[in-house]
């Protein structure tokens, strides 16, 4: 019983890093764009200026 239940804790424990992981790397794909769409903005705004 308690072998089943370390191994329980151990699955939990692995989806939550997983999830975890995700969520980081949806927060760097987000910010990725971010920093994408700063540097467009500044290129259309030096060409404008220019």
């Amino acid at each position: 019983l308690a072998r089943l239940q370390i191994e329980g804790d151990g699955r939990s424990l692995e989806i939550k890093l997983r999830h975890e992981l995700e969520m980081k790397r949806l927060d760097t794909d987000f910010w990725l764009k971010e920093l994408e769409l700063e540097i467009q903005s500044r290129k259309y705004m030096s060409l404008l200026l220019s």
